[in-house]
């Protein structure tokens, strides 16, 4: 599911979430979240692909990303500005979540948005936190392999 102008994913993205763009779409503030109905009837697991915007340089230049599985933490996610500009993968398993069925609610809260204009950047007064590129569902009878950031 990609999450760039044209492709269905961007009917997931619920709140939290900038305009679309060519590569995907910038989270915006410090809350976003999307509901996911998986089109493999086991899947087990899904994979994220995204990027970080630079984080803060004050005080602390870490950007940390918490998330929560149909309202359960399950994991944080931190990056620093070396992770900036670059394609990044993550795992989620539905196996975290306490539903039994679709669809799953994900929300991602980001500790440090922050706009290009503050950091600058140019003029963009949007404070962003990562950009979701694209999801992979995973299962048994259908793993994921290799990578979508190529």
């Amino acid at each position: 599911h990609g999450f760039s102008l044209g492709y269905p994913g961007v009917e997931m993205l619920d709140q939290g979430w900038s305009k679309t763009e060519t590569w995907g779409t910038w989270t915006l503030g410090s809350d976003a979240s999307l509901t996911f109905k998986p089109e493999l009837t086991d899947t087990d697991a899904l994979h994220v692909y995204f990027m970080v915007f630079p984080p803060p340089r004050y005080p602390d230049p870490k950007q940390s990303v918490s998330v929560r599985l149909d309202g359960e933490f399950v994991d944080t996610w931190t990056f620093t500005e070396a992770d900036s500009d670059t394609c990044i993968h993550r795992e989620i398993s539905l196996s975290l979540s306490k539903k039994t069925e679709p669809p799953y609610s994900l929300k991602f809260e980001i500790s440090s948005p922050i706009s290009p204009e503050t950091l600058g950047l140019g003029g963009d007064k949007r404070e962003v936190g990562f950009g979701l590129m694209k999801i992979v569902e995973a299962s048994a009878s259908s793993p994921h392999l290799g990578n979508a950031c190529q």
